[in-house]
């Protein structure tokens, strides 16, 4: 039964939690108010303590690869690198958007997440849940204007949910073309969740589907500039 440790850092709101097989063993969150780094590490300890789990009895290690903030991206891959390299463990890293779709576990809607990138621009990805509940990519990631965004997604057939600070940022621009055609979530669904995250490694462990931390790089919202709310 593989124990994964899975680290979030990716927006404001970062975690992280252990499961061992299918079975969450703990979780724990923190709304940014020092830098990740700060924040991050003490978690960690905590939660290993709390759980009675050693470093060496993980199995793997995953972390988001974004798109998200410059500097948090950055802490939480240096950190999960960091532990994979000493425990000689896998790593296994996933696409933020993708982790957000989990907070909509049900359904056969288009899922569109969608952060602020600002500069009324938004960075997301399309993405359509299978029978079997493993999501699949219907458009890759990509940052456009809200405006521009809304005119292509008028001429996708399918309902849609679209989701995630960018949404809501722009909604009235969104709902100005898409009308009945689209819904939109609260801010509860705003933020990956670090056991979404795990359990999502989970299925690319047993696959055997790893990342090689030697060459992985996080994806930003703005690669030519670091985010100063980080």
């Amino acid at each position: 039964m593989p124990l994964i440790l899975a680290l979030e850092t990716s927006t404001a709101r970062g975690g992280a939690a252990l499961i061992q097989d299918a079975t969450l063993v703990a979780e724990a969150s923190y709304q940014r108010s020092k830098g990740h780094a700060e924040t991050l590490h003490p978690l960690l300890e905590q939660l290993l303590e709390q759980s009675q789990v050693k470093t060496e009895q993980i199995d793997a290690v995953a972390v988001s690869f974004g798109p998200g903030a410059f500097t948090a991206l950055r802490v939480g891959l240096a950190t999960a690198k960091g532990l994979a390299y000493a425990l000689a463990k896998p790593l296994i890293g996933l696409d933020t958007l993708e982790v957000m779709c989990c907070n909509i576990p049900h359904g056969d809607r288009l899922l569109v997440p969608l952060i602020d990138a600002r500069k009324n621009e938004v960075c997301g990805a399309i993405f359509r849940r299978k029978q079997n509940g493993e999501l699949t990519v219907v458009q890759k990631q990509f940052t456009l204007k809200a405006a521009e965004l809304a005119k292509l997604l008028t001429k996708r057939k399918p309902k849609m949910i679209l989701f995630g600070p960018g949404a809501r940022l722009y909604q009235r621009t969104f709902s100005r073309q898409l009308g009945t055609k689209a819904d939109f979530l609260g801010p509860l669904y705003d933020y990956p969740q670090a056991s979404a995250l795990a359990y999502l490694a989970l299925n690319q462990y047993k696959k055997k589907r790893f990342t090689d931390p030697f060459t992985a790089v996080p994806v930003y919202l703005r690669p030519s500039e670091a985010d100063s709310k980080s």
